[in-house]
């Protein structure tokens, strides 16, 4: 399942929030008190809510990160110290490389009062703002800068990890914008953190579906698209060199086809993904972790060999002759070599 059911995602609501100053030219973060309640919340949910689409990870069992959220959720007397201390973490990891921002601590709840944190790190803007005034009988404009605001631009959301605390680990949904497929070695550092699977892993998750959905829809299908469905499968993943939801999708239509949105080999595909955790992923495709459809080979005392894909076994028949002989058919959709049509071209005998 996502990380976030529909209905999480609907009721989820901000309980607690804090922001301290971070910058690389800050020894350390300004820090500022509780927003108490909070406030404009719906704005910040619908950022929160923009960046779900991001890539799966859990917590390493000595992350500083995962303990200072764990004595938060223990003792929420201790909301504002733990975010001091985890914007001086984060103020230390990433001094050198990071531009003037915000770090948020939100605490979340959801439905059936299941608790949840986002740690956020937010660009502040540069922008213009203007009024009109007339002034000598003449309509103009006044200019005003100001330097500390928050944009509902999607890149103005530096990073986010949205964590789901369990009884010894902790797992999360990571989106940084300075690595789409995974995480900044900076981000990483801070939250202490490892991949949900390797490439690889996610690599054979993939294939194992696809195949899942064409086996499951086999009559559903073109039969040139049905026809080597394991040998396509691995072809056009193997091409594939990243995986997520800007690609998901025209690799569904290169292996299936392009076939309409009510198809119910699309409606499948997007539901195994989301099941299997794999509707928000990016990852690198591991062309190695890609099995090789093995080849299979008939070989007759005459010296004549066929090979085929293991997949096509069923395009073989053998029949046994009362002579003692072995018919062999083999059913074809086309040939597509025949050395005697060339040497008939040729004039050859």
């Amino acid at each position: 399942m996502p990380f976030l059911s529909d209905a999480e995602r609907d009721d989820l609501r901000i309980d607690r929030m804090v922001f301290h100053v971070v910058g690389p030219d800050l020894t350390d973060p300004v820090l500022l008190a509780e927003f108490d309640p909070p406030i404009f919340t719906e704005f910040f949910l619908g950022r929160i809510k923009s960046a779900m689409g991001g890539n799966a990870y859990k917590f390493r069992p000595e992350s500083p990160t995962m303990a200072t959220l764990r004595e938060i959720g223990a003792d929420q007397t201790q909301f504002v110290r733990g975010s001091e201390t985890l914007a001086a973490s984060f103020q230390h990891e990433h001094r050198q490389n990071s531009i003037d921002g915000v770090f948020f601590l939100f605490l979340l709840s959801t439905v059936e009062d299941r608790r949840m944190f986002a740690l956020v790190k937010y660009d502040t803007d540069q922008v213009l703002k203007y009024e009109i005034a007339d002034a000598e009988g003449r309509r103009r404009a006044i200019l005003e800068e100001f330097r500390q605001t928050f944009s509902t631009k999607r890149e103005s959301l530096q990073k986010i990890a949205l964590v789901r605390l369990g009884a010894e680990d902790g797992e999360m949904m990571v989106r940084d914008r300075s690595r789409p497929e995974g995480i900044s070695e900076y981000f990483g550092k801070f939250l202490r953190v490892k991949r949900a699977a390797t490439p690889a892993e996610f690599t054979k998750k993939t294939e194992r579906l696809l195949k899942e959905v064409m086996k499951q829809h086999r009559d559903d299908l073109d039969p040139e698209i049905r026809k080597g469905g394991a040998r396509r499968i691995n072809e056009q993943l193997r091409t594939t060199r990243e995986f997520g939801p800007e690609t998901q999708l025209q690799l569904f239509d290169a292996v299936f086809g392009v076939l309409p949105d009510n198809s119910p080999v699309r409606r499948t595909y997007l539901r195994k993904l989301a099941t299997a955790k794999l509707d928000e992923e990016t990852f690198q495709v591991d062309p190695t972790a890609i099995p090789r459809t093995p080849r299979r080979r008939i070989e007759t005392v005459e010296g004549i060999q066929i090979l085929f894909d293991e997949e096509d076994r069923g395009r073989i028949e053998k029949r046994e002759l009362p002579t003692g002989d072995t018919e062999i058919l083999i059913t074809t959709a086309q040939v597509t070599v025949d050395d005697d049509d060339a040497l008939d071209r040729s004039g050859g005998t």
